[in-house]
């Protein structure tokens, strides 16, 4: 068995071959000097040689200067590399490779620069987990590091026929969804006339504090794992007994209090347990931990990705701990919303995430895309925003009440906004649309699609 020593005494993993071969087509072919830079670059190469070769090509390319053998190497020699990369024998010796196929020797090139890249990730944290540092800390960095290795990879271009292609399949997907691509709620307006939660995306929901932002989140976690779409929620200010306490005595139809009191008759306790059964079927996870960063909820949701995810719930946004203390607080929070925004995209699936309103919302009789407490770079970062509003006395408008509270979708990147006004039941915690029912076919009317935040 190799020891730790001769590990580390080997030379990384390279492939000089292929590395010459690579300055040997461009070299007989200098046109595909733009292509061979779209997959390689002067950092990837492990000779110096070659990385001056490719690092002097590339600046020509990018100055529009006329590139050639004889301007490739009167570069070279004006910038005093052409000594440096071993002269003309060099470029000889490079020009004589046998194969032309230049994307095979760029792609070898990447996978050895990949397994550089890991070798260099794996001694610091080896490093620091000698020293002693915290595990899940030593975890977290390595992890990040490594996520970083792959994030280059995409395609740069996409084609118009690919990109059209793409949308046909999104099509037969929604037919086959019955008309929506999104993760449905439960709320039937809203599903309807939004499509409910989209893959990729990041929902903000926020509400003053006790404005009921965790229990309807909790409610859409309860359908979306009900429909057997497995639900990650992330609470970082209650724990799961607390929550599913929540759930059942809503499903039971039975207050919370009556639990907390003791005060449960024959009846009630009978509902309470069949609730209970149903809820332990419920396809949702928590993760209640406190004190969490956007990496460690990062890492629960690629672990259970490769079981099914479909929906990610955190529940606040405010108490999600920052990466670096030393920040100031909303440029903590523009970072948070920017990396949850960034893991929407790399699970490709919804995240919901709750956040907090300022108190000048309560000021001002409404909350607006401005009451967004801490940084303007939530609803930045954000695809889709909604306001929930539970004042006392619920909502009146024209001297008409509309009812307890409303939900308004006051910005949407990809679709639209509008208002939907809600019923809620204090008893078992949970919200119901104002008109609603639970026909499959039915289709509400907009409450306003045409001003989202700005109108009533």
């Amino acid at each position: 068995m190799t020891n730790k020593s001769e590990i580390l005494d080997q030379q990384p993993p390279s492939d000089e071959s292929a590395e010459r071969a690579i300055v040997g087509c461009v070299l007989l072919d200098p046109a595909i000097v733009d292509d061979v830079c779209e997959i390689i670059e002067p950092t990837m190469l492990y000779t110096e040689a070659a990385r001056l070769f490719v690092g002097r090509i590339m600046r020509m390319s990018d100055a529009g200067q006329k590139i050639t053998a004889a301007t490739i190497i009167d570069a070279l020699q004006e910038n005093g590399e052409l000594d440096r990369i071993g002269g003309s024998a060099y470029l000889a010796e490079c020009s004589s490779v046998l194969s032309t196929d230049w994307q095979f020797y760029a792609e070898k090139i990447r996978r050895m620069y990949g397994l550089r890249q890991i070798i260099d990730v794996a001694l610091p944290t080896i490093q620091r987990a000698y020293r002693g540092d915290d595990p899940s800390d030593v975890a977290e960095a390595m992890e990040n590091a490594l996520a970083a290795i792959g994030a280059d990879k995409q395609e740069s271009t996409v084609t118009a026929k690919d990109a059209a292609l793409d949308v046909v399949l999104e099509i037969d997907k929604a037919i086959r969804n019955n008309g929506s691509l999104g993760v449905p709620t439960g709320f039937p307006k809203f599903d309807n006339n939004i499509g409910g939660l989209f893959a990729g995306q990041l929902i903000i929901l926020a509400a003053r504090t006790s404005g009921g932002k965790s229990a309807m989140a909790a409610q859409i976690a309860r359908y979306s794992g009900d429909a057997g779409r497995m639900t990650l929620y992330v609470s970082l200010e209650m724990g799961a007994t607390e929550l599913a306490m929540r759930g059942i005595c809503a499903d039971a139809g039975v207050s919370s209090s009556v639990i907390r009191t003791g005060r449960i008759d024959a009846d009630e306790r009978k509902a309470l347990s069949e609730a209970a059964e149903r809820y332990a079927t419920t396809s949702i996870i928590f993760d209640c931990r406190p004190r969490q960063t956007v990496a460690s909820i990062r890492r629960t949701a690629r672990r259970l990705m490769r079981q099914g995810l479909r929906l990610l719930v955190v529940d606040y946004l405010q108490l999600i701990q920052p990466a670096d203390l030393r920040i100031k607080r909303y440029e903590a929070i523009g970072q948070m919303t920017g990396d949850l925004k960034a893991l929407a995209r790399e699970l490709e699936i919804p995240v919901l995430c709750l956040a907090q309103l300022s108190r000048e919302s309560e000021k001002e009789g409404r909350p607006r895309l401005r009451h967004l407490r801490e940084s303007g770079s939530i609803e930045m970062d954000a695809d889709v925003v909604m306001l929930l509003d539970r004042p006392v006395g619920g909502i009146v408008e024209n001297g008409q009440r509309q009812g307890d509270a409303c939900l308004d979708v006051a910005k949407n990147r990809s679709g639209a906004t509008g208002i939907f006004y809600l019923n809620w039941d204090g008893p078992s915690t949970s919200f119901s649309e104002v008109g609603a029912c639970d026909q499959p076919n039915y289709e509400p009317a907009f409450a306003d699609c045409s001003g989202g935040s700005d109108q009533w």
